[in-house]
């Protein structure tokens, strides 16, 4: 279990995103480029993994406990399907409650992803977002509002190598970093919120984390 400290957390949602960003930075950190292959084979997690990250709110030179990031991992026959769970404690929902839910389907094949949903709710705010991938022909379908009874449906067009903000991660997780340089350049897609994000990530070498 790690702890991550954020401070000047305008909401929860910023803060698991946060995490997201900032779970395997181990080996990567966020970025310009070497091409590499879309499809990847797991090596790095397997069915029951937990990830369980604490976010604190910062006050002053204080460090209050405001809620957790739970990350986890069910294997299918021929995919995987990762939840990602933020929430307030209770001693913190009447300064601001949060509920955050985020899904990926992940082929166990490519590490793709072929369905994502994320559901907000933070105080008195709402939304609803989810998105079909079809990477065969490159399109997707989202439906996006701020519940799922009122989400609008939309067409995209995809470009090859299209992540969601949870599949991203698994995938990177497999990157082989054993050819790479310290400085070396990973270009990823993700979809998120109806727009797709060119992200660039460099590979920044390796560390031992301690327990």
């Amino acid at each position: 279990m790690r702890k991550l400290k954020i401070k000047y957390v305008t909401t929860f949602a910023t803060a698991i995103l946060l995490v997201l960003a900032v779970v395997f930075s181990i080996q990567m950190k966020v970025s310009d480029v070497v091409r590499e292959d879309c499809y990847r084979t797991n090596t790095s997690f397997k069915a029951g993994e937990r990830l369980v990250y604490k976010v604190y709110y910062n006050w002053k030179f204080v460090w209050i406990p405001a809620g957790e990031v739970v990350m986890d991992i069910k294997e299918n026959a021929e995919d995987y399907e990762v939840k990602v769970v933020g929430t307030t404690y209770e001693s913190y929902d009447n300064f601001f409650k949060v509920r955050d839910y985020f899904y990926s389907k992940i082929d166990k094949k490519t590490l793709l992803p072929s369905n994502f949903v994320r559901r907000v709710e933070e105080g008195d705010y709402r939304l609803f977002d989810s998105v079909a991938f079809d990477q065969n022909t490159l399109t997707a379908k989202s439906f996006h509002g701020k519940t799922k009874a009122a989400a609008t449906m939309q067409n995209h067009k995809l470009s090859e190598c299209m992540h969601d903000l949870v599949s991203i991660l698994y995938a990177l997780r497999n990157t082989e970093t054993k050819y790479l340089k310290k400085g070396d350049h990973l270009p990823v897609k993700v979809m998120f919120d109806k727009e797709i994000y060119p992200v660039k990530v460099v590979y920044n070498g390796k560390e031992s984390a301690k327990k």
